[in-house]
């Protein structure tokens, strides 16, 4: 038998009621607990099942880009060594330098032999447009080819240099015992600025050839006082002190006014004590005429007398203080380090005698001041330009504390509005460039 639609073995079975409908939850009812709340809508760009913002996927970001970021060009290139020194050799320094400091930035190192040529080529061009700290800065780092520039320019009469300029830089070649600037020298005794007549004495003193005694000895004639004693110095440092005797002592006895003063000053300076008695009265009076130059004199007389004159200078005004520096090692070596430092820190003394209390302390290499060095060549404001930039040039002396930290505070100075202190961090850069680190400085003084 045929089973009709919806048979079930010949008889119909009975419909099926339809299940009652749920009774509907009250508002906030889940099952008896309250529907959670409403997923906030997401943020664009953010995820994890929220609707991805544009360029997003999979409830993730995929770090796709936008058609803006599409559009934008690549960041340029960093700078490389190759490129670098390419500028350089086209004659492009202050590009060059530009170059530098970013690969140095951002790769968080130096290379001493790029800094050299670089440095060396920035601070020339200084120099030829004018700046003749510049090519100073140079020579006193330790650079050879600076230094050749500069003895080209003493040979050749300063090539219209300042007087202050030209007897600095005559004064260096002494202290270098450059020989071959000897004939010039011996031609510009008889110049018409008294400051380069004084310089070129004192470098004909510090070359150490015997050879130009008779040159300066024949200046006494029409010598003044000051001449008469830098000319009793050069020949002491020349050995020729008994010929200083020959001419002065029995003008100790002089009854001219200011003759036998002025033999007693210039005996004094060439270390020769026959007129003490004279050079002690000047010392107590302090006559302006002789004083502070007597002063200058104890040098060559070393006693605890002397110790004391010198003592009392180095507490007095300027050209007092000045002076007593210049006698200054007459002191203990501990003494010498404790006044130095002392003249470093007292924002009150003269900045002269500050000055040349740094440059004292630079030629003593002993490490006392590095610490001061540091602050003062780091601080933003409150530290005179000068004092900063020749604290920021005393660094690369002290080993030490010349990190690569130290360094990137260096190079950050290369902006300083005030163009000593600029010019002062590029030398002290160079200067660690061309004597990279390998020792530390040999402790001495108060704190060694």
């Amino acid at each position: 038998t045929v089973v009709g639609g919806g048979d079930n073995g010949g008889a119909a079975p009975a419909t099926p009621a339809a299940p009652a409908a749920p009774a509907a939850p009250a508002a906030g009812d889940n099952g008896g607990a309250a529907a959670p709340a409403a997923p906030a809508t997401p943020a664009a760009g953010d995820a994890g099942g929220t609707t991805p913002a544009a360029g997003d996927a999979g409830g993730a970001t995929t770090g796709g880009t936008s058609d803006t970021t599409k559009n934008e060009p690549p960041p340029p290139p960093k700078p490389t060594k190759e490129a670098i020194r390419a500028l350089v050799a086209d004659g492009k320094a202050t590009d060059a330098e530009a170059q530098y400091l970013e690969w140095a930035s951002y790769w968080r190192e130096d290379d001493p032999s790029l800094i050299a040529i670089i440095e060396h080529a920035v601070l020339l061009q200084q120099y030829r447009d004018g700046k003749f700290t510049a090519l100073m800065g140079l020579v006193q780092a330790g650079d050879p080819d600076a230094r050749d520039v500069l003895r080209s320019v003493v040979l050749s009469n300063g090539n219209a240099l300042q007087p202050e300029d030209y007897a600095e830089g005559i004064r260096l070649m002494g202290d270098y015992h450059e020989q071959t600037t000897l004939n010039t020298l011996r031609l510009l005794i008889y110049h018409e600025n008294p400051k380069i007549v004084l310089a070129a004495i004192d470098a004909m003193g510090d070359l150490g050839d015997k050879r130009v005694v008779n040159d300066l000895v024949a200046l006494f004639d029409d010598a003044d006082l000051e001449r008469s004693v830098h000319l009793g110095a050069a020949l002491r440092k020349l050995g020729a002190s008994a010929l200083v005797r020959t001419r002065f002592v029995a003008k100790l006895k002089f009854p001219q006014a200011g003759e036998k003063e002025r033999a007693a000053l210039t005996l004094a300076a060439a270390g020769i004590p026959d007129g003490w008695t004279l050079v002690h009265q000047m010392l107590v009076s302090k006559t302006d005429t002789y004083y502070p130059l007597v002063v200058t004199t104890l040098i060559a007389l070393p006693s605890d007398e002397s110790r004391a004159f010198v003592q009392r200078a180095l507490a007095g005004n300027e050209a007092e203080q000045l002076a007593g520096l210049e006698s200054i090692d007459l002191l203990s070596d501990k003494n010498q380090d404790a006044t130095l430092l002392d003249f470093l820190r007292d924002t009150t003394r003269p900045l002269p005698s500050r000055l040349k209390a740094i440059s004292l302390l630079i030629k003593r290499h002993t490490n006392i001041a590095a610490h001061d060095f540091r602050t003062m060549a780091s601080a933003i404001e409150g530290v005179d330009p000068a004092v900063k930039a020749a604290s920021m040039t005393a660094l690369p002396i002290y080993l030490d504390i010349f990190s690569v930290d130290e360094r990137e505070m260096i190079r950050q100075r290369f902006d300083a509005k005030d163009e000593i202190v600029a010019r002062a961090a590029r030398i002290a850069l160079f200067q660690y460039a061309i004597n990279p680190p390998v020792v530390k400085v040999k402790k001495k003084g108060l704190f060694g």
